[in-house]
């Protein structure tokens, strides 16, 4: 048809649009069919099938199914974050709206986020090709592995397995349909403790009450989501599950909901003007109240919410306004304490897995410290309190409020401080801020009451007086201070008065003190001096300390802090030409250290790194300084990467005189004969016995494989791809260091695997096997997998001198480092107390490295200790 619809010839867009619109029509028919008639199915299966239609989605069988990938922000690089499985609902430009697989809405950009939280992109796969990735995980588990988990649905594994059963049917993928349903009801014994022993069909249903109730709660964080719509969400769970375990969750939330949802219709909030026309008794009963929709945000992990973190809403929150209005606040939050209203504050989090939803009580228990300027909870932080403790918060609040009724700020704050409490240094502060005068005796009595931990902390309330009394308490303190915290707080006190005296102490408390040379603190102390004779003392055994230090005197060196540090403008001109110059030279030293600083992620400017390495932190650093000098990138390429790292060092070099040093060279392997490949290669794909002959030939015959590949029609070639893969990760070389003689054996399998493929499920297992060992004494291993972008294969490096210096106690730690063409997918460190520690998530970073593209290149460093 023409565009007026009359018959014409049909262009190849127009013929390609017309053909996929049949085999749509046809697909549908075919998901109608698996859906609608159910009696082909097991009645088990049917049944189930037919319950999960009445909430799902059965019409996604003909959206897009694929990937949402989200990126830090701002991050030339892309640098990988996270990812999301689910069909496409509809998408325009760079927003998009997806069906995850875990039965909820994913929406780009997101309002209810702060602008700039993160970057996400949504990339089609084919659904088939995924649900078989999925299986051949799952069906080729390594050893040790702790039990399987499908990324992106949010079940376990019996309701993951049982939606990916479902949808397979629907798309009329019969066998994989029937392998997922049965491997959903063959590992019953992975279920959570809540869902074991309960029949298969109560097990999924079980799942998806969880899953369910807490999508409602989450939604109350949703400021677009009327009280009025998660109320009905309340009651259809409970007509759903009516049996189910989080029933009486369900039913406390809709009982507490429903004279809301009757206040909401008769009383809004008062607005701005009118609060300004109100008392500050009665404007601070109005925002206690309106503390109903009061937002919050978790800011780490592990953390806790904090409703002060809703900063990417434009307007102030009922919880700021409450902190301005001050100790007029104080008698309604009190009040507070007692009302259970719910706000729109969810906590959910490692320390609290499941959401929650805070009430006014527990924003109340947040507000209070920040005007108190105290704490009245010697907890971590967990403002969704316990009953006992909210009594006890209740006494400790009361107390203090009849004690500042009576006699005064000024007399409670004095008194506080110099009693040297656990909180005295909170209220040191406010006491220096409104009550200077009375500040430096009352700091001075709490300090020599004070512990190793509070009398830091008051010495540097004390620097803000900057007195005569107050300075020469704090040059007392630098050179006579009990413990090396004091003396670093003393100094940096005077840093702002007398940098080199502040400067020469604390080298010397460097020099002198083992300990004290392992500080971070101290570290960043001394980078900050800006000193030449800091370099010039440190420079030497700059590589004896750990790379944790290295990398804090790196960072407070790098460009993005010192160019907004105050106090760097300060200094002698002269001077800092002088401590550049060091500074630049020993970064250039450092370009040639390959440490790696394990469990660390950040990002500092558009460098995004997980467990970097010292040299690319120096790399970057001397970019920031001198960007015309230094070159910097990240590039998966560890031959281009190191070759621009010698090219660095070699600028360094001719301006000071020095003859250059050698770039390096890429490996060297000589090509199989056509004669023996080229008879081969005419029966690929899809002859096994001439896929077995070309793997035996091994890395020789890669290159002309890829030549080939390239030769040959797309579709073809497409087909190839597989055997290309699998050659590239052939192993080319293995370098053992370190002693290796209490994992002998093991360490002689690695070296076995010279001239073979390696794959994640092998890498996985070696590294388990690692794991089973019982050495005599503590043990680590560091055993990376480098693979280029040149066809060489993989080279494999084993260091048996690693030790974990940040980490103690007993069973299995290990930290991960996994980078695919350039970009950090993984980054991932813990411990496990059993016999292995390579599960599903590690799994899942080594298999998306293993199955790359043979020019894409990739590195996986996983660092392993065994501590007895």
């Amino acid at each position: 048809m023409n565009r007026l619809g009359s018959p014409s010839v049909l262009s190849p867009m127009t013929g390609f649009a017309l053909l996929r619109w049949l085999l749509l029509l046809t697909f549908a028919a075919g998901c109608q069919q698996s859906s609608e008639n159910p009696r082909r199915q097991a009645p088990e299966r049917a049944a189930l099938y037919q319950w999960y239609d009445t909430f799902g989605r059965p019409e996604l069988a003909l959206k897009p199914f694929g990937e949402i990938r989200y990126y830090e922000p701002g991050n030339k690089n892309r640098t990988y974050q996270r990812s999301e499985f689910g069909f496409l609902l509809s998408r325009q430009g760079t927003s998009f709206s997806v069906w995850g697989l875990g039965g909820t809405s994913i929406h780009y950009p997101d309002s209810n986020r702060p602008e700039g939280w993160e970057e996400a992109t949504f990339d089609e796969r084919d659904f088939k090709s995924w649900l078989l990735g999925q299986k051949q995980l799952l069906s080729h588990p390594p050893q040790g592995f702790d039990g399987p988990q499908i990324y992106g649905l949010g079940f376990a594994w019996s309701g993951d397995a049982f939606v990916l059963a479902r949808l397979a049917d629907l798309r009329g993928l019969t066998d994989l349909a029937n392998w997922f349903y049965a491997e959903a009801k063959n590992h019953l014994e992975w279920e959570p403790e809540g869902a074991r022993g309960l029949s298969f069909e109560n097990q999924v249903k079980f799942h998806f009450a969880e899953s369910q109730i807490d999508r409602v709660k989450r939604k109350f964080a949703d400021l677009s989501a009327p009280r009025s719509e998660i109320l009905t969400d309340l009651e259809q769970f409970l007509a759903r599950f009516p049996d189910s375990t989080y029933r009486q969750e369900a039913e406390g939330y809709a009982r507490d909901l429903r004279p809301m949802v009757a206040e909401d219709a008769v009383r809004k909030p008062l607005t701005d003007v009118q609060l300004a026309q109100l008392a500050p008794a009665t404007k601070a009963k109005e925002l206690v109240w309106q503390l109903r929709n009061q937002t919050g945000h978790q800011q780490m992990e592990p953390g806790y919410v904090d409703v002060f973190a809703a900063s990417f809403i434009e307007e102030e929150t009922p919880a700021q306004k409450l902190v301005k209005l001050g100790f007029n606040a104080m008698p309604a939050l009190i009040a507070g304490l007692d009302d259970r209203t719910l706000t729109r504050t969810v906590e959910g989090g490692m320390h609290n897995i499941r959401p929650k939803v805070l009430r006014i009580r527990d924003a109340a228990m947040q507000i209070i410290p920040k005007i108190a300027n105290r704490r009245f909870d010697d907890g971590p932080g967990n403002w969704n309190a316990s009953e006992s403790a909210l009594l006890n918060f209740k006494i400790q609040v009361k107390k203090w409020w009849s004690s500042f009724q009576t006699e005064g700020e000024e007399a409670v704050l004095v008194r506080s401080v110099s009693s040297g409490g656990s909180y005295s240094y909170e209220q040191a502060h406010r006491l220096v801020e409104a009550y200077p005068k009375s500040a430096f005796a009352a700091i001075k009595a709490g300090f020599a009451k004070s512990d190793r931990y509070g009398a830091p902390s008051l010495l540097r309330d004390l620097a803000l007086l900057d007195t005569p009394e107050s300075r020469a308490f704090l040059r007392y303190e630098l050179l006579h201070g009990g413990s090396s915290e004091v003396r670093l707080a003393a100094a940096e006190g005077v840093q702002k008065f007398d940098s080199h005296a502040a400067t020469e102490a604390m080298l010397g408390e460097w020099k002198k003190s083992a300990k004290m040379s392992e500080s971070r603190e101290l570290a960043r102390f001394l980078a900050t001096s800006y000193s030449p004779q800091v370099i010039n003392s440190i420079a030497p055994n700059f590589q004896r300390i750990s790379p944790e230090l290295r990398m804090e005197f790196i960072e407070s060196l790098n460009p993005i802090l010192t160019s907004e540090d105050p106090e760097y403008k300060k200094h002698d001109k002269k001077e800092l030409n002088e401590f550049e110059t060091l500074c630049e030279a020993l970064l250039v030293r450092e370009l040639t250290d390959f440490d790696v600083v394990y469990g660390t992620s950040g990002l500092w400017g558009d460098f995004s790194f997980a467990n970097p390495a010292i040299r690319e932190l120096a790399a970057y650093t001397l970019h920031g300084y001198w960007p015309q000098k230094y070159a910097f990138r990240q590039s998966g390429s560890k031959h281009r990467q190191d070759a621009l790292y010698v090219e660095n060092i070699n600028g360094w070099r001719k301006e000071n005189g020095l003859p250059p040093l050698p770039l390096p060279a890429r490996p060297s392997i000589v090509e199989a004969s056509p004669s023996l490949l080229l008879p081969l290669f005419r029966r690929l794909p899809g002859n096994k016995a001439a896929e077995a002959k070309v793997i035996a030939i091994g890395l020789p015959a890669l290159s002309p494989l890829v030549r080939h590949q390239k030769s040959l029609p797309i579709l073809e070639a497409a087909k190839l791809e597989p055997l290309v893969v699998l050659m590239s990760n052939i192993v080319r070389t293995v370098h053992i260091s370190g002693d290796p003689q209490a994992a002998k054996l093991w360490a002689n399998k690695v070296r076995a695997l010279t001239g073979k493929t390696l794959t994640a499920g092998r890498y996985g297992a070696l590294l388990n096997e690692f794991i089973g060992f019982k050495p005599i004494q503590r043990r680590g291993v560091r055993f990376t997998v480098n693979r280029d972008d040149d066809s060489k294969g993989i080279e494999i490096s084993v260091d048996f001198g690693f030790v974990d210096r940040s980490s103690s106690g007993s069973g299995v730690g290990y930290q991960e480092s996994v980078q695919v063409g350039g970009n950090n997918i993984g980054g991932i460190s813990g411990s496990s107390s059993g016999g292995s520690a390579i599960g599903y998530q590690l799994m899942r970073h080594f298999s998306q490295a293993f199955s790359a593209p043979y020019n894409v290149p990739f590195s996986i460093s996983m660092a392993i200790e065994r501590r007895l």
